[in-house]
C-alpha cells in the first residue's frame, strides 16, 4: 500500500476528506567590456551605478566607458538573445532614485530578456538597492523575460513599501518562463507584500530556488521572507534556509496557488527557523488539495514564534508533510506547531513534532472550524514529544475537526494532556496519559531520547529499550523507511512513531581508502569507508605517528562516507579509525595507516 492510498484510508475513516535573487561610484575593475551583437557576454567592470551610454552600440559601455551592471542590464535587454552578465567580486549600490520605469535606467534593475547573472559567490558580490535613497527594490524580471538564471550573489536593502507593492529585494512578474536561483543571498529588504522577494509563476512557468539564504527581511502584511505564488506550476525549494524574517502573516515563507492544480510543488531538504509573525510565523500555505499537494520533505522548521497562532505552520489549503522535524516553534494563543484553518487537511508522514508550545490551546497542533469547513490531521509513524499547552498539547481543535493516526507515539510535555480532540485511531497508536481516548494504547510507557541527531538530515527522538511502540505497529503499511532513512522493519514488526529501532549495534565500517600503508605528496587526504546499515552515524579519528599517538582530527558525521582531512604534515605517518554509531551501541573499524611524504 503506498502513501497516497493510505491517507486515503485514512479521510474515509473520519468521514473528513477536506479539499483543501550593481551600484555606488567605484574603481574600475580590471576585466575590460566584452559584448557581442547577440547571445553575448557583459562583464562588469565598475562598480558604478551608471546607465548604457547607447543601447544601439551593442558594447556595454556608460559615459565613461566603463561597464556597469546596470548598463549590462540595459544591454541585454535590448539585445535578444539569451545574453549572460559576470558580475565580480565587489559591492554594487543602486543610486539613481526612481521607482517608475521599467527599462533599468533608474532604480531598481528591469529584466526585460532572457538572461544569466553570473556573481563571484554569495559573500563576495552583493548588490545592494538602497531602496531608503532609490525608493525602490534591486531586480524585477518582467514576464517577458523567459527565461532568467541569477546565482553567486546577494540581493540586499531593497524597499518597497507602498500599499499594493510586492517584492522588496527581487520581483517576479506573473511568468510564463522559468526563474532560477542558485546559491543566491536575501537579505534586509522590505515590502508591503513578500519583504525577500515575491515570485509569480504562470500557468505553464518554472520556477527552481536552490541554496538560498533568505534573512532579515520584513513585509508590513505577508510574507516577510519568500512570497511564492504558483500555477500549474513546476516548482521546487531545496537545499535553503529562511531565517529571522518578519511579516504580520506568514514570517518566512508564503506558497499561494492560483489554480487548484499544479504539476510539482516540492520544498525538501530546508531548514526554516526564528522567524516571526502574527498569524503563521515559520510557513503559511494556501494551495493544494486532494490531487496536487505541496510537499515539505526532509526539513527541520524550528524556533518560529507567532503573536496570536500558528508557530511554525499555518496551513490553508492541503499540505504533506514528510520526513521533517518541527519543534521549539511557539504561540500566544493557538497552535505552536501547526494551524491548521477551516477546511485544510495537514498529513503528516515520518515527522517528529516536538517541544512547540503554546499557553493556549493545541501546543503541536490546532485544528479550526469555520461555517461548516473543518480541518483535519492525518498522521501516519508520527512522533509527538514534549509539546505544550493549557489545552491539548498534542492536538485541540473546533468540534467537528478531526484528527487520524496510524502507528504514532504521543509524549507529554510539561503543560497540558496529549490530546482535547477525540483521535480516530487506524492502526496502532501509544500516548503516556489517557487523554486520547486510544483503548489499549492508552497510559502507555513512551520512552524517548532528547531531540538530536540520530542519524539521516533532520533532528529526531529515538524511542528507548521498553517503549510501548517498539515492534508493535502495523507491519503491513508504507513507507518502508524511517525519518532517519532506516529500513523498517528492525526487529519483529515495525515501531511506531518516526523511527524505527535498530535493535543491535551496527557492524564495522570497512575502511576501503586510501589502501593501508600507502604513501601520498598531498597533505589533504580523502579518507573513505563502506556504509553500514542502521547507523546513525560515524565518527573518525586522525592521529600522528601510531593508533595511540597525538590526536590531529575528529570528526562526527551524520551522511558522509568520507571525509577529507585537514592539513597534514609533510614526514609523518598517520593512523584514522571509523566507528559506527547505532541505536543500540558502537562498533569500531580497525586501524589503518597513511605516510605522508
Amino acid at each position: 500500500m503506498d502513501l497516497r492510498s493510505v491517507h486515503a484510508l485514512v479521510r474515509a475513516t473520519v468521514a473528513s476528506a477536506a479539499a483543501l535573487v550593481v551600484l555606488g561610484g567605484g574603481s574600475p575593475l580590471a576585466a575590460p567590456p566584452v559584448a557581442l551583437a547577440s547571445s553575448a557576454t557583459y562583464t562588469v567592470n565598475t562598480t558604478a551605478d551608471t546607465p548604457d551610454a547607447d543601447v544601439g552600440a551593442s558594447a556595454c559601455r556608460d559615459a565613461h566607458g566603463r561597464c556597469s551592471l546596470r548598463a549590462a542590464v540595459m544591454q541585454a535587454n535590448y539585445h535578444p538573445g539569451a545574453d549572460t552578465i559576470v558580475v565580480p567580486k565587489g559591492t554594487y549600490k543602486l543610486t539613481r532614485a526612481g521607482a517608475t520605469d521599467d527599462a533599468a535606467v533608474v532604480g531598481d534593475l528591469d529584466i526585460t530578456e532572457s538572461v544569466t547573472i553570473r556573481g563571484a559567490g554569495a559573500t563576495s558580490t552583493i548588490v545592494d538597492g538602497n531602496g531608503s535613497v532609490t525608493g525602490d527594490r534591486v531586480f524585477q524580471v518582467l514576464s517577458s523575460a523567459a527565461v532568467v538564471s541569477m546565482s553567486g550573489l546577494t540581493i540586499q536593502h531593497g524597499r518597497r513599501t507602498g500599499v499594493f507593492d510586492e517584492g522588496g529585494g527581487l520581483k517576479w512578474d506573473p511568468s510564463l518562463g522559468s526563474l532560477t536561483l542558485s546559491h543566491v543571498t536575501i537579505r534586509g529588504n522590505a515590502a508591503r507584500y513578500g519583504g525577500g522577494a515575491a515570485l509569480s509563476a504562470g500557468d505553464g512557468a518554472t520556477l527552481h530556488l536552490d541554496h538560498l539564504l533568505v534573512s532579515g527581511n520584513s513585509a508590513t502584511a505577508a510574507a516577510g521572507g519568500l512570497e511564492i505564488t504558483l500555477g500549474y506550476t513546476t516548482f521546487s525549494l531545496s537545499a535553503s534556509r529562511i531565517t529571522a524574517n518578519h511579516a504580520y502573516q506568514g514570517g518566512g515563507l508564503y506558497v499561494q496557488g492560483t489554480t487548484p492544480y499544479a504539476i510539482t510543488q516540492a520544498i525538501t531538504t530546508i531548514e526554516i527557523d526564528t522567524n516571526t509573525a502574527t498569524l503563521s510565523a515559520g510557513i503559511e500555505n494556501h494551495a493544494g488539495n486532494a490531487t496536487t499537494e505541496p510537499t515539505i520533505s526532509n526539513s527541520w522548521i524550528h524556533g518560529n514564534s507567532a503573536s496570536a497562532y500558528g508557530g511554525g505552520i499555518g496551513n490553508q489549503g492541503e499540505l504533506a508533510v514528510t520526513g521533517t522535524t518541527i519543534s521549539g516553534n511557539s504561540a500566544v494563543t493557538r497552535g505552536g506547531g501547526i494551524y491548521g484553518y477551516a477546511g485544510s487537511l495537514t498529513q503528516l508522514t515520518n515527522d517528529t513534532m516536538s517541544g512547540n508550545t503554546t499557553p493556549g490551546s493545541g501546543g503541536a497542533v490546532y485544528l479550526e472550524k469555520f461555517v461548516g469547513a473543518a480541518a483535519g490531521l492525518n498522521a501516519i509513524d508520527t512522533t509527538f514529544a514534549g509539546n505544550a499547552a493549557t489545552t491539548g498539547g498534542v492536538v485541540a481543535g473546533d468540534t467537528g475537526t478531526t484528527f487520524a493516526t496510524w502507528n504514532v507515539l504521543m509524549a507529554k510535555g510539561a503543560a497540558g494532556a496529549n490530546c482535547a480532540l477525540g483521535v480516530t485511531v487506524v492502526q496502532p497508536t501509544f500516548a503516556d496519559d489517557a487523554s486520547c481516548g486510544l483503548g489499549g494504547g492508552d497510559n502507555a510507557t513512551v520512552l524517548l531520547s532528547p531531540l538530536g541527531y540520530h542519524g539521516g538530515r533532520t533532528p529526531t527522538r529515538v524511542p528507548l529499550s521498553g517503549s510501548a511502540g517498539i515492534d508493535a505497529g502495523a507491519t503491513l503499511v508504507t513507507p518502508l523507511v524511517d525519518q532517519r532513512g532506516i529500513a523498517r522493519p528492525q526487529g519483529a514488526a515495525h515501531d511506531a512513531g518516526s523511527v524505527e529501532v535498530c535493535q543491535a549495534k551496527p557492524s564495522a565500517p570497512l575502511l576501503s581508502k586510501p589502501s593501508n600503508g600507502a604513501s601520498t605528496r598531498l597533505r589533504k587526504v580523502t579518507l573513505a569507508w563502506k556504509s553500514v546499515p542502521c547507523v546513525e552515524g560515524y565518527k573518525v579519528v586522525v592521529r600522528r605517528k601510531s593508533s595511540t599517538g597525538t590526536v590531529v582530527q575528529t570528526v562526527t558525521l551524520t551522511q558522509s562516507t568520507s571525509l577529507l582531512t585537514v592539513t597534514l604534515a609533510r614526514g609523518h605517518t598517520y593512523y584514522w579509525r571509523v566507528t559506527a554509531v547505532g541505536d543500540r551501541g558502537i562498533t569500531n573499524s580497525a586501524w589503518r595507516h597513511v605516510r605522508v611524504r
